[in-house]
C-alpha cells in the first residue's frame, strides 16, 4: 500500500465518523420532537421547580427516616439472602458437580432470562399477585440479587485454576466437602464483595420500588411529586444521597478492607478479629430486625388468594397475546432508542469528564471537586431523575432521556477514571516531553491505551440502559414499560406474558451482540 493510498483511507474514515455522529444527532432530535421554543420552555418550568426545592420542609421527619430505614432494611435482607443462596446454588451452573451439558445449558438461559427482568417489573408483577408492602419489595430484589450474583460467582468459580482443582480433589474429597473445604474459602472475599456490590445496587432499587406500591422511601416521594411538595421531595432527596452514600462507603471500606487494616502484628490481628465480630454480629442484629419488620407487613396476607393469583398468572403463558406484536414492538423500539441515544452521548460526555477527573493526568484538587460531582450524579436513580424532568418537559421521551443521560454518565465517568488511574506507564510525562499540552496527550496516549476498556464499558452500560429505559417507561417515560405498567395493573396476564418475552430476547440478543464485540474488540 502507497502513502498516499493510506492517507487517503485515513481520511475517508475520519469523514465517515463524523458523518455517523451527524446522522445519530439528527435521529436523536428527530426522535425528541420538540422544537427550540418547547425545549426553552420546558427548562424554565424546570428552573422553576429546581428552585422551590431549595426549601427544605422537615415536618415529616419521623416518617421519612422510617421509609428510608425500611428501605435500607428490604436492600440488606434481599442481598444477604440472595447472595448466600447464590453461593449455594453456583456450583450447580459451574460444571463442577453438574457434568450434563445440557442441563447446565438450560439452567444458565434459565438464570439469564430471570436476571434480564428489571426489578421494578418484578415488584409491579408480585404488588398485584400479592399485596403491596415490603414485603414484594424484598421479595423483588431477592430474585434479581440470586440471579445476578448466581452468574458471578459462577464466573468466578470457572476461573479458578485447575492446578487448584487437582491438587485439592487428589486428596479424596468429596464433591460438597471439596467445596466446603477448598473452593469457598479460596472465593470468600469476592463473595463478601459481590454482597456489598448487590448492596448498592439493592439500595437504589429499594428507594424507587414503592412507586409501584413495594415498600420503601419510594412510596412518600412518589405521593408528594403527585402533590407539588417540592420542598419534601427534596429533604427526602437529601436524606437517600445521604444513605446511599454512607451505603457505598461502607460497602467500598469492606471490599478494600485488607488494604485498610494490615495485620503486620499481634494488636492490628486482633482488632482485625474484633472488627469481624462486630460487623457479624451486626448483620445478626439487623437481620433480626428485617425478619420481625417483613413479617409484620405479612399480617393481610392470604396464602389461599395468593395462590390463586399465581396460577391464573401462570395459566395465562399459554394464552400469550401475539396479536399485540405491532404496538409491542413499537413500544419495545422507543425503549431501545432511549437505551442506545442517552448511552451513545453520554459516553463522549465522560470522555471528557474523565480528563478533569483523572488525578494522574489532571490537578489533584480539580480531580478531587470532578470525583464528587461524578459520585453525585451517578448516586441519583435514573427514575427520581426522570420524575424531576417530568415536571418540566411532561412524561415524554425527552424527560426519560435526561434522566438516563446524567445517570450513564456519571457511571462511565467514574469506571473510565477508575481505569486511566490503573495505568502504571506515565503517558503525561511522554506528552510534556515532546511538547503537548495536557489535552492532546489525553487524546493521543491516555484514550488509545484505553480504547478496549472504554468500549466494554460503554457496552456494559449499554446493556443496563435497556433495562433502565423499560423502567423508566414505568413511571411515563413511554416505551414498553409504559404497556407494561398498565397491563400488570389491569391484570392482562397474556399481553404482559407478551411484553416480558420480546423485552427478555432483545436484552439476551444485546447481551450477546456486545460479548462478542469484547471479544472482537481485545483480539
Amino acid at each position: 500500500m502507497t502513502l498516499e493510498k493510506f492517507i487517503k483511507i485515513q481520511t475517508i474514515k475520519s469523514y465517515t465518523k463524523y458523518v455517523i455522529f451527524c446522522f445519530i444527532f439528527i435521529l436523536f432530535f428527530w426522535q425528541i420532537n420538540l422544537s427550540f421554543y418547547d425545549l426553552v420552555e420546558g427548562f424554565s418550568r424546570l428552573n422553576y421547580i429546581l428552585s422551590g426545592m431549595t426549601t427544605i420542609d422537615f415536618s415529616d421527619y419521623k416518617i421519612i427516616f422510617f421509609k428510608i430505614f425500611e428501605t435500607f432494611i428490604i436492600a440488606f435482607s434481599s442481598s444477604l439472602l440472595g447472595v448466600i443462596l447464590a453461593t449455594l446454588f453456583s456450583p450447580f451452573l459451574s460444571g463442577y458437580i453438574i457434568k450434563n451439558k445440557l442441563i447446565l445449558k438450560i439452567l444458565t438461559s434459565f438464570f439469564s432470562i430471570f436476571r434480564t427482568v428489571p426489578a421494578l417489573v418484578f415488584a409491579a408483577i408480585l404488588v398485584n399477585l400479592i399485596s403491596t408492602g415490603s414485603f414484594t419489595g424484598f421479595i423483588s430484589l431477592l430474585i434479581i440479587t440470586f440471579f445476578s450474583a448466581s452468574k458471578l460467582i459462577k464466573e468466578y468459580l470457572e476461573e479458578i485454576g485447575e492446578e487448584k482443582i487437582r491438587a485439592f480433589k487428589s486428596l479424596g474429597f468429596e464433591e460438597f466437602t471439596f467445596f466446603k473445604a477448598c473452593i469457598y474459602p479460596i472465593s470468600k472475599s469476592y463473595i463478601v464483595s459481590i454482597f456489598f456490590l448487590s448492596l448498592e445496587s439493592s439500595m437504589r432499587g429499594a428507594s424507587v420500588l414503592g412507586m409501584v406500591g413495594a415498600g420503601g422511601i419510594g412510596q412518600e416521594l412518589w405521593k408528594n411529586l403527585n402533590y407539588l411538595r417540592y420542598d419534601k421531595v427534596s429533604f427526602i432527596i437529601i436524606l437517600l444521597l445521604l444513605f446511599i452514600f454512607v451505603t457505598d462507603s461502607i460497602s467500598y471500606f469492606f471490599r478494600k478492607k485488607d488494604n485498610f487494616i494490615k495485620n503486620s502484628s499481634y494488636k492490628a490481628y486482633r482488632f482485625h478479629k474484633i472488627a469481624n465480630k462486630f460487623f457479624i454480629l451486626t448483620i445478626l442484629l439487623i437481620l433480626f430486625y428485617s425478619i420481625k419488620m417483613l413479617y409484620l407487613s405479612t399480617d393481610n396476607l392470604s396464602i389461599q388468594t395468593i395462590i390463586e393469583r399465581f396460577a391464573v398468572f401462570l395459566k395465562k403463558m399459554r394464552y400469550i397475546d401475539f396479536a399485540y406484536y405491532r404496538k409491542g414492538i413499537k413500544a419495545l423500539l422507543e425503549s431501545f432508542s432511549l437505551a442506545f441515544f442517552a448511552t451513545f452521548l453520554a459516553a463522549p460526555t465522560a470522555i471528557f469528564i474523565s480528563f478533569f477527573a483523572s488525578a494522574n493526568i489532571s490537578n489533584p484538587k480539580i480531580s478531587m471537586i470532578v470525583k464528587f460531582f461524578i459520585n453525585l450524579i451517578r448516586t441519583f436513580p435514573p427514575v427520581i431523575v426522570a420524575i424531576i424532568f417530568f415536571s418540566g418537559f411532561g412524561p415524554r421521551f425527552i424527560s426519560g432521556f435526561f434522566a438516563l443521560y446524567i445517570y450513564t454518565t456519571g457511571v462511565i465517568a467514574k469506571v473510565y477514571t477508575d481505569t486511566l488511574e490503573s495505568i502504571e506507564v506515565d503517558y503525561g510525562l511522554y506528552g510534556k516531553s515532546i511538547g503537548l499540552k495536557k489535552i492532546y496527550t489525553y487524546l493521543k496516549f491516555w484514550i488509545p491505551s484505553t480504547y478496549t476498556n472504554f468500549i466494554s464499558i460503554f457496552l456494559y452500560r449499554f446493556e443496563s440502559n435497556m433495562k433502565n429505559s423499560s423502567i423508566l417507561g414505568m413511571v411515563g417515560a413511554g416505551g414498553i414499560g409504559e404497556l407494561l405498567i398498565n397491563h400488570i395493573g389491569f391484570r392482562n396476564w397474556e399481553k404482559v406474558w407478551f411484553l416480558l418475552l420480546i423485552l427478555v430476547i432483545t436484552i439476551i440478543l444485546i447481551e450477546n451482540i456486545s460479548i462478542y464485540i469484547r471479544k472482537s474488540v481485545k483480539i
